[in-house]
């Protein structure tokens, strides 16, 4: 009976026997792993508290948790950490943390699983070491706004895993390393507002899924690579405030997903492609401040999403094209300081959208006539080619789009600007039917309080005869008058006022010329010399006169608002 109730266990023996060593090698391994992520953890931790000893004590109070003296040893408890479920350090977040110091003792090769570093907007300067090539795994690289100097180190192309790169708002130095083009997956590059120069890489053309490249305000030479084109995928593109040079590629044509295009203050030749009609995905282009010449093109009219539209400052010529009439969305139509002529097409400003219009400085022809804003009850602002006076207050405001507001009747426009003033007796006067025909300039003298100074001139569209007229008491206001008194009119006082049926609008010097001029009258024929004015020329006296008036003490109630650089009429 005993060796029968034995039998059946032998049977187990066997099994047993195999079983123990798989047994014994399942907790070896799970006693290495376990191991493998403590040691991980301690030395990511050790880099952490290194880093940290490198830098600023001032600015460290965001890293009171980094210690291993409070119970909270394990980095993925500290602030701005983030750990995978095997402990080890996959997120990096320090924005806007006041932090000071370097990436020199910052450990790169002990953070094996590091996917987000974010460093952005501190104080850190230094350069970027060659070593942060270690992250293999990282896809999210922001140190902007920083201090940051040096090169763009070339192992930055060996961060192949990255979908964001921003390194803007620096003091970069250096070229962008060709090296960047290995980075074939990366969607967003931004390097923008650092000291960058050389030429734009050909390599660039190689990141074929990215979709926003800023490259702005650094100091990048040469020309536009053809490269670009192959970004067909790209929907941003800034390459503004650099030195770039030579024409705007055809190949631009082929970036079909493009909304915004941004030129800008460059040294750019040549003309606009036709290809540039391919974008019809485009809102917004940018070419103003260049060199670009020769007529624009028919093809520009295909941009039927275009609602930004700066051409200001360039060699364009001859007409615009009949085609434009197709921007109905159009918001910002700014072609200034350019060569052309002919006349505007007729429905530029058809969809009613437009916020900003400068055409100054060119050779157009004819008239647009009067384009109005109105301001419905509703809240809903409108543009009106024809306006009829309203007698039960349909619009409750209106304004000329027109470069002189005295296309806008006197009296409709002094009620736009000062709905609840009445005009004074003074101003009907002087505003008649057929001031315009008169001298194109003319003053007027309002009595002022006895010891004031008189007041600087001011400009309304209407030409008429020199009068001298005083304010009744009756007719006096406190509300600001735009085209008159900065302050309002008060009894008594005097004021030199300039009446104009020109449309001339002002012509605004580039800022990069303006800043170089003095705004003196001590400087007087210093002015006169850069702009080859005669000295005892019309306009020489005009610009005496304004310099002087804007260097006059105020009067009383008056407050000047009287440019630092200058304005030619």
């Amino acid at each position: 009976m005993a060796s029968t109730m034995q039998k059946p266990l032998c049977l187990f023996c066997p099994l047993l026997f195999h079983l123990i060593p798989l047994l014994v090698f399942s907790v070896h391994v799970l006693a290495t792993v376990s191991t493998a992520a403590v040691q991980t953890e301690v030395e990511e931790a050790d880099a952490l508290l290194r880093w940290k000893d490198s830098l600023d004590n001032q600015s460290q109070s965001f890293l009171s948790s980094w210690n291993t003296t409070a119970g909270s040893g394990r980095p993925c408890n500290w602030f701005g950490i983030h750990c995978n479920k095997a402990g080890s350090v996959t997120n990096i977040s320090l924005k806007d943390t006041g932090l000071k110091g370097t990436l020199q003792s910052f450990s790169f090769p002990s953070f094996p699983n590091l996917v987000w570093l974010n460093l952005s907007n501190n104080s850190f300067h230094g350069n970027i070491p060659s070593h942060i090539s270690n992250l293999s795994k990282l896809n999210i690289l922001d140190l902007s706004v920083n201090e940051i100097s040096g090169s763009i180190p070339q192992e930055i192309g060996m961060l192949n895993s990255l979908t964001y790169i921003d390194l803007s708002n620096n003091l970069l130095t250096g070229t962008i390393p060709p090296s960047i083009g290995n980075l074939t997956t990366l969607p967003i590059l931004y390097i923008h507002m650092n000291q960058l120069s050389g030429s734009i890489p050909q390599e660039l053309g190689m990141l074929k899924f990215v979709t926003e490249i800023d490259l702005s305000v650094n100091s990048l030479t040469g020309t536009i690579p053809a490269s670009i084109g192959n970004l067909t995928n790209l929907s941003a593109l800034s390459l503004n405030s650099n030195q770039l040079s030579g024409s705007i590629p055809r190949e631009i044509g082929m970036l079909r997903s493009l909304t915004e295009l941004a030129l800008s203050q460059n040294n750019l030749t040549g003309p606009i492609p036709s290809s540039i009609g391919n974008l019809t995905a485009l809102s917004s282009l940018y070419l103003s401040d260049n060199q670009l010449s020769n007529s624009i093109p028919r093809e520009i009219g295909k941009l039927t999403k275009l609602t930004t539209l700066f051409l200001e400052i360039n060699e364009l010529s001859g007409t615009l094209p009949l085609e434009m009439n197709n921007f109905t969305l159009l918001e910002f139509f700014i072609v200034y300081s350019n060569r052309f002529t002919g006349q505007l097409p007729q429905d530029i400003c058809v969809g009613g959208r437009i916020k900003s219009f400068a055409i100054n400085g060119n050779n157009f022809s004819g008239g647009y006539g009067i384009v109005y804003k109105a301001v419905l009850p509703t809240g809903r602002v409108v543009a009106v080619k024809k306006l009829h006076q309203s007698q039960n207050g349909e619009m409750t405001d209106f304004k000329a789009f027109t470069r002189s507001n005295a296309s806008l009747p006197a009296k409709l426009y002094w009620q736009s600007m000062l709905p609840n003033t009445p005009l004074p007796k003074v101003l009907k006067d002087l505003l008649q039917p057929d001031a315009g025909n008169r001298s194109a300039f003319s003053e007027v003298d309002v009595v002022a309080e006895p010891g004031t100074n008189s007041g600087r001139r001011a400009t309304y569209g209407v030409g008429h005869w020199e009068e001298n007229k005083k304010f009744e008491q009756k007719e006096i206001f406190n509300t600001t008058t735009i085209y008159f008194l900065q302050d309002g009119l008060h009894p008594d006082k005097k004021m030199k006022l300039t009446f104009t049926k020109s449309t001339n609008g002002s012509n605004f010097l580039p800022r990069k010329i303006a800043e170089t001029l003095p705004f003196s009258s001590n400087k007087l024929p210093e002015i006169l010399n850069y702009f080859a004015i005669e000295p005892t020329s019309k306009e020489a006296q005009i610009l005496k006169h304004t310099i002087a008036e804007c260097e006059a003490p105020s009067i009383r109630g008056e407050h000047k608002y009287c440019a630092t650089s200058l304005i030619i009429n």
